[in-house]
């Protein structure tokens, strides 16, 4: 393992020890974290085996598991999976796993990647895990790759540019989804897939969020973060954008 990708892996070790099961272990955006799992329980149904790499510290697969699907929740840092372990049931499984490292083709009814591919530390070993995901999918089945990307980053900072607002920078464990990813990957999934989606769920409220409510002085947990939740989602402006990836 790299030096860089250890550096990534003692920086989540240790926000699990400070955070333990809070959903801040992996996000200090509570209503974000909320839209991101409401989009991605869309996606799932009673009965799937669903894989979910790079699951933290769990509290999100709790959630999914609420729909009757089998979730087995993957996570690279010791400690994140030794806190998720207290979620374990009959349903909701917990293990030590490298995203870099071949899965068992054809398993899984859905696959996650909820902010895993940018906790890599390069564009090769990005298209590697993409790889590994999309194996893992059977025939039927989806690949739900909720990922940030150099565009939409690119597109809410030139809205912040526009009240005077410096840009947001990537944290410096993240490395976004260049837009050569996301045309090699849709080449490579498009040789067994049938379709790409992608969908931009939090979109408004990320516009909201960045611009008017930080201009206003407002945290995460504001009132008129809370309204910009409920509204439509419209435009490319989040960073974060879910691609559906169907078999």
């Amino acid at each position: 393992m790299s030096g860089d990708r250890i550096k990534i892996m003692n920086y989540w070790d240790k926000q699990a020890v400070l955070f333990k099961e809070s959903d801040k272990a992996v996000s200090g955006d509570r209503i974000a974290s909320e839209l991101e799992v409401a989009e991605i329980l869309k996606h799932l149904n009673a009965g799937d085996l669903v894989m979910d790499m790079g699951c933290g510290n769990g509290w999100k697969d709790v959630e999914y598991a609420k729909t009757g699907a089998t979730i087995d929740g993957f996570d690279y840092s010791a400690e994140m999976i030794r806190i998720a372990t207290e979620h374990e049931t009959p349903t909701l499984h917990f293990a030590q796993a490298n995203v870099l490292e071949p899965n068992l083709a054809g398993v899984y009814d859905v696959v996650i990647s909820d902010r895993c591919l940018i906790n890599l530390t390069s564009e090769e070993e990005q298209l590697l895990a993409f790889d590994n995901l999309a194996r893992a999918v059977k025939r039927g089945g989806k690949l739900l790759l909720m990922e940030s990307t150099e565009a939409g980053l690119e597109n809410i900072n030139r809205e912040r540019a526009k009240i005077g607002f410096e840009p947001i920078e990537q944290r410096w464990h993240n490395k976004y989804l260049s837009g050569r990813f996301m045309q090699i990957a849709y080449n490579r999934w498009m040789k067994w897939g049938i379709e790409v989606r992608a969908i931009h769920f939090n979109s408004t409220y990320f516009l909201i969020s960045r611009t008017l409510n930080a201009a206003l002085g407002g945290t995460y947990d504001s009132t008129m973060n809370e309204l910009a939740a409920k509204l439509t989602p419209s435009g490319e402006f989040s960073p974060l954008c879910l691609y559906v990836y169907t078999k």
